[in-house]
């Protein structure tokens, strides 16, 4: 390398090397615009693409303007509004603060900027080109700003080559757009593409998502949101969760915004997944818009050039509430909510089950023992049951009064205080067919009474922590930062029955596990643990999940098999504790367990009225 003497960068390419941070591509520069107007107070918002934003860009609102004199300053780097002193940036409400949006994108492309104040007799226009800016004239424009970009990266024109197709950058506009736009309901917005429009959403008066949900997202997600509001020390929780019964291949509809911005926080995200556990299908992704409000004095959102990543006092903290929240809001979902119908939610006043299990040390060879084909099963649930009598005696009377045979389907007023309906048969000893107010219910028996079982094991194993000494101590070699973390966690790991001693700065001596890894291998054991907390997870969290994994296995072994012939009484009572079972709509794996036939789909499969 040859050697030469320290100088000065020119302007221009310091400003195209601070632009390379903040302008990557042409959605960076709508965003930044776009947020520029939210911080202007605009409650009308216009985005012009041309070919992915490749060609031209243009944002219209009718924000408070700037001032003809600070036009210049306007495109100056470090030139802002939002900040003072140092302390604001411990205190931001606004999405920009650096003042360094509009000069990096004057370093990269050729921009005009036409704005006006409400108090001003006349409009400013600035054109910027090849970093150079000519002086403002005065022009007429109404209140508000205009914002024209185009020959993007034209000064380097080595940047271009780093851009993709017109089809992919006008996806990752529209991605940004949709959730600035979902962050904003009180915002109107336009979109036009090519000269199309693809949005024309008008300001909603309050922040209620579903409206400008269906427009951007689809019916299927809006059909399937559940509203979540909580609050916390410091901090509140707003926003839609996905039933588990939508879920997605890819985290695609996953959007958290912290005081009103799109964040990546991978240990927020992946503790909201969390919450999802025992709910969802192999690697099926939920879905969300999540909006954490909290003290902007616990949160740095100087960390990111783009500011796509914050820092929290207490993020450890914050994604275990979340985590917690989104659970019970998913644990207060009702069978009936979580199919495909409209049934209102309702309270049913169902009989009792038997009395509570008690492991004991019989209880695996029992519990995984099958059944003999002989042995009647609805023997297990005659508490649940005792309601199939009065139903019997309700279907003679209606006979008689009718003159129906009494095997005769219910009337639909019967049927309203019963969601899952009445069993009519079963399909291949694996399908049960019930009759609802609405149409067909579809029942996959198996994994219906596997949930069944394995929420009542969850409910009779809380709180069990009992320790099983080791025979021989198990010596463990930690790295500094492994070693940390334990001394972190040791406490929370002596509460749920471990028993553990340093031996030195970096090795751990085990002497005793909880009695439900008591056979697990010890170093993997640990590696599995510290690698769960890394990701966002917690000690409590991560043997909850062994001891759900433990009862679930426990639960598919002691759930009714496939191909057993059931009863008509036998069917009926499993939907009654379906109708009673937390998080019935799915098994322990994330696989439904009912669907509903509505009458108009029967109809049209049959081209009834056509």
């Amino acid at each position: 390398m040859t050697h030469t003497r320290i100088h000065l960068l020119t302007p221009l390419l310091a400003s195209q090397i601070a632009a390379g941070e903040v302008i990557e591509r042409p959605a960076s520069i709508i965003k930044e615009l776009v947020e520029n107007s939210l911080d202007a107070g605009a409650t009308r918002i216009e985005v012009f693409v041309e070919q992915g934003g490749l060609e031209r860009i243009e944002v219209r609102d009718n924000g408070g303007g700037i001032d003809y004199q600070d036009l210049p300053l306007a495109i100056a780097a470090h030139a802002t509004s939002k900040l003072s002193a140092s302390e604001d940036l411990f205190h931001l409400s606004s999405y920009g603060f650096r003042g360094e949006a509009l000069a990096s994108i004057a370093a990269v492309a050729r921009l005009r900027l036409v704005s006006a104040r409400q108090d001003a007799p006349h409009a400013g226009q600035l054109m910027v080109e090849n970093g150079v800016a000519q002086p403002p004239e005065p022009t007429a424009h109404p209140v508000g700003t205009r914002i024209v970009v185009d020959r993007l990266f034209h000064t380097v024109p080595a940047r271009k080559k780093f851009l993709k197709s017109v089809r992919a950058e006008w996806a990752r506009v529209d991605d940004v757009l949709i959730a600035l736009m979902l962050a904003n309901p009180k915002v109107a917005f336009e979109l036009h593409h090519n000269q199309q429009p693809i949005y024309q959403l008008p300001a909603l008066e309050d922040d209620h998502l579903l409206p400008r949900m269906r427009k951007l997202v689809g019916t299927a997600l809006s059909d399937a949101a559940l509203s979540l509001a909580c609050a916390g020390d410091g901090w509140t929780l707003t926003g839609m969760i996905s039933e588990p019964r939508y879920t997605r291949a890819t985290a695609d509809q996953q959007w958290l915004f912290v005081n009103g911005r799109l964040i990546k926080d991978r240990q927020l995200a992946f503790s909201i997944k969390l919450a999802y556990d025992d709910l969802l299908h192999g690697n099926r992704q939920p879905a969300f818009i999540l909006f954490v409000t909290i003290d902007a004095a616990l949160v740095d959102v100087n960390v990111h050039p783009a500011k796509t990543e914050v820092r929290f006092a207490d993020a450890r903290a914050l994604s275990d509430a979340l985590r917690y929240a989104v659970r019970e809001r998913l644990s207060q979902l009702s069978l009936v909510a979580m199919g495909a119908t409209e049934i209102q939610e309702q309270t049913l006043e169902m009989p009792k089950t038997t009395a509570p299990f008690t492991p004991t040390s019989s209880f695996a060879s029992t519990f995984f023992a099958r059944e003999p084909a002989t042995k009647d099963w609805s023997s297990r649930l005659q508490a649940e049951l005792n309601w199939q009598e009065g139903s019997t005696q309700l279907t003679e009377t209606i006979a008689q009064n009718n003159h129906l045979d009494p095997s005769a389907s219910l009337p639909v007023t019967a049927l309203e205080s019963m969601p899952l309906g009445q069993a009519r048969a079963q399909i291949h000893g694996v399908y049960i067919l019930a009759e609802n107010d609405l149409g067909l219910i579809i029942v996959d028996m198996h994994a219906a009474h596997e949930r069944v079982v394995y929420e009542k094991l969850k409910q009779q194993w809380q709180g069990q922590c009992a320790a099983q000494p080791l025979l021989v101590p198990v010596l463990i070699d930690l790295s500094s930062e492994q070693a940390a973390t334990l001394a972190e966690l040791l406490p929370k790991l002596h509460a749920k029955g471990f028993e553990c001693d340093w031996l030195g700065q970096q090795q751990l001596v085990v002497r005793a596990l909880p009695a439900l890894v008591a056979k697990a291998n010890v170093q993997a054991l640990f590696a599995d643990l510290l690698a769960s907390f890394e990701q966002g997870s917690t000690v409590s969290h991560y043997f909850e999940r062994q001891q759900d994994n433990l009862l679930a296995t426990m639960a598919c072994h002691g759930a009714v098999r496939a191909n057993r012939q059931l009863t008509l009484a036998e069917m009926n009572a499993l939907l009654r504790q379906m109708e009673q079972t937390p998080n019935a709509g799915q098994c322990n794996h994330g696989r439904p367990t009912w669907v509903q036939l509505s009458m108009d789909a029967l109809d049209k499969l049959f081209l009834r009225g056509q």
